[in-house]
């Protein structure tokens, strides 16, 4: 399809939607190991004898590890594409491994060093499928390349959830209350079916991640199998390609550390990175602390009842994260998207919160509900408006910018944890979870006050 790019008019084939599905199954097999246990907190810390608070590390680790691999990407990027999806699910593979043994092996730092090593493998496949979105893609259609990755995520936590509560197949086990109860024997029967069920789940996706890393090894090229001009059939038959990408030259440590400050010194981009920190400060509400919000709350409830919830408001996010595609790819107006879905998001985590004060178990579970629309939309807008404002950048600034947006994502949502998770212990669920929201009604602040200065960046 036509395809104009600085200036010049090339033809794109299809292929660079097949790498970039194949990039999504990557990320599908990345957030599978990240979010399997944050379904199971508590089930989990029982099994390896400690506290839920300890295993919120399982997740805080994982984004500890996802600076690290962010970072190695700000100063290699003139790594090309193909090796960095290969590197990638071979660290995938290398965490589910990990995990396996630590599970076997019932030690809890050996899991904790898998998901470290997963979360390295998340910082660098997020920065290559931001690149593949901004480099391969037309304008017109960047919204809907963009929200793919977005829905991969989305999908990889339904699957992550069923899983992980469903896995044992005993109502018993999904009950911590009732394991309290159970006589030695029985304990350690549900201690062996945990163990085997999970090593033998870690396997497999141990598997996957190899095979992902083999077919991206024969299948990714370095750029989309392009030509030069508007005879299509001129050029059938031809194994040349053109790259719409900049020469991936090998730079010294020097010059990397020195375009990094460069971009650093950008008020824009800095923008665009406490833009993306005050966003991400909700996201941990979705995933990590779910099931102890509701939990502390409702002893009644466990595990399974809270997944099944967090199962539909995942694929209820996914379509918002397609719609929201659509919006910013048909009618381009970003502004007008941001801001309407900032402001939904920080009216329903007020509804989640007056819904948790009032001990209303229905309320709590349709909020929940309610906010997985805007939050995964607004996710996917500041992803948007990254690609927008780097799309005539250097490939070095590209990846160094994706990166760094990982980063501060990272940050935000592990600091984000462990501040709600303390407010809940020393204060009240109710207050703990409204900790998002003037960071919430910052970002649309800064949206509005420095919205042009973007626009001329992003032109």
């Amino acid at each position: 399809m036509p395809y104009e790019y600085r200036g010049k008019n090339y033809h794109v084939s299809s292929k660079r939607w097949g790498v970039l599905l194949l990039s999504c199954w990557m990320l599908f097999m990345d957030m599978l190991c990240f979010c399997f246990f944050s379904f199971i907190n508590d089930i989990t810390s029982w099994y390896f004898h400690t506290t839920p608070a300890v295993t919120d590390w399982l997740a805080s680790t994982h984004l500890i590890g996802r600076v690290f691999g962010s970072v190695a990407m700000c100063l290699t990027g003139w790594m090309g594409l193909r090796n960095t999806a290969v590197c990638g699910s071979t660290l995938n593979a290398t965490a589910s491994i990990l995990i396996a043994v630590g599970v076997y092996l019932n030690v809890f730092a050996i899991a904790i060093a898998g998901a470290f090593v997963n979360g390295v493998s998340s910082g660098i496949l997020l920065a290559m499928m931001q690149l593949i979105t901004v480099t391969w893609f037309p304008p017109e259609e960047k919204g809907k390349a963009t929200s793919a990755p977005w829905v991969a995520r989305r999908v990889s936590l339904v699957a992550s959830n069923i899983i992980s509560t469903k896995a044992m197949g005993s109502s018993i086990f999904n009950n911590p209350t009732w394991i309290s109860k159970i006589n030695n024997e029985t304990n350690g029967e549900l201690r062996s079916t945990f163990k085997w069920t999970y090593v033998v789940v870690f396997g497999v996706f141990s598997t996957l991640s190899l095979i992902c890393s083999v077919v991206s090894r024969i299948y990714i090229t370095e750029a989309p199998p392009v030509f030069e001009g508007n005879d299509e059939c001129a050029k059938e038959g031809t194994d040349e390609n053109t790259s719409l990408l900049e020469p991936r030259k090998s730079a010294s440590l020097r010059k990397e550390l020195r375009d990094m400050i460069n971009m650093l010194r950008n008020p824009s981009m800095i923008l665009l990175f406490v833009l993306t920190v005050l966003v991400a400060s909700d996201a941990t509400l979705g995933i990590v602390l779910i099931s102890s919000i509701v939990e502390t709350e409702f002893l009644q409830e466990d595990d399974q009842s809270v997944g099944i919830v967090s199962a539909v408001g995942i694929i209820i996010g996914s379509l918002g994260s397609v719609v929201t595609g659509q919006i910013l790819d048909k009618f381009r107006k970003p502004k007008i998207t941001f801001i309407c879905l900032a402001t939904f998001l920080s009216a329903s985590l007020v509804s989640f919160s007056m819904s948790l004060h009032l001990h209303s178990l229905p309320g709590v579970y349709a909020t929940c509900l309610l906010m997985s629309v805007p939050r995964d939309a607004l996710l996917v807008c500041i992803v948007h408006l990254i690609a927008s404002v780097v799309s005539d950048q250097s490939h070095s600034i590209q990846i160094k910018v994706f990166s760094m947006a990982t980063i501060s994502a990272a940050i935000s949502i592990a600091i984000s944890t462990i501040v709600i998770r303390a407010a809940m212990t020393y204060a009240s669920t109710a207050l703990a979870i409204l900790f998002p929201l003037p960071f919430l009604l910052l970002s649309i602040f800064c949206y509005l006050c420095f919205w042009q200065k973007l626009q001329k960046v992003a032109a």
